[in-house]
């Protein structure tokens, strides 16, 4: 990879796989290096207490160190008020990084079928992280919907746009009963 037009930041999650073994982490480390141009990387590395007091933890954490030398760590508030607003907070960035995820996998899932949603950023999937599996039931019922709605003389050819408000009702069942509902009905 590498950024020449512009500057590039890479941020990955949880490296808790990349350093599990010295033989991985040195892959990995090779990988680094390969990146050319102006690309800054992050890496998140969450730890608890207990992991910390963990036999192979620091092992993990050298590794880490080697990786990314530069360390920043962010440790909750101890004051009551304070610890509450930031949990609020971090419930809230989960929720808004779930949803952008899920628009993602939305957004891809669609373009390889060569469909289209201009208003998809209004389809707010917080409660849920959704599977390519899922997405594409989610599709289906979209579609579906979407041609129900049209007589057969006054549409000749699916349209290829959806329109966010055909997936608000279908992603709306959370959970087992959505999958309860779609077996439902695909079975019958």
């Amino acid at each position: 990879m590498e950024s020449k037009s512009s500057p590039l930041i890479l941020f990955m999650k949880e490296l808790k796989e990349i350093v599990q073994s010295v033989d991985m982490c040195s892959d990995f480390e090779i990988e680094l290096k390969a990146l050319t141009g102006k690309i800054g990387v992050i890496a998140s590395h969450t730890q608890t207490d207990i992991e910390e007091n963990k036999d192979g933890s620091g092992e993990e954490m050298k590794l880490l160190s080697h990786l990314f030398p530069t360390k920043v760590t962010i440790q909750s508030p101890q004051d009551e008020a304070l610890l509450v607003k930031w949990k609020l907070q971090l419930d809230r960035d989960r929720e808004t990084m779930r949803s952008q995820s899920n628009i993602v996998i939305i957004r891809t899932s669609l373009k390889a079928l060569d469909l289209y949603c201009l208003d998809l950023e209004t389809l707010h999937v917080k409660d849920q992280v959704l599977t390519t599996e899922s997405v594409h039931k989610i599709i289906g019922w979209a579609i579906s919907h979407n041609c129900m709605q049209f007589s057969e003389d006054s549409v000749k050819v699916p349209e290829s746009i959806i329109s966010a408000k055909k997936f608000h009702p279908i992603v709306s069942y959370t959970g087992s009963t959505f999958y309860e509902t779609f077996k439902m009905k695909t079975n019958v």
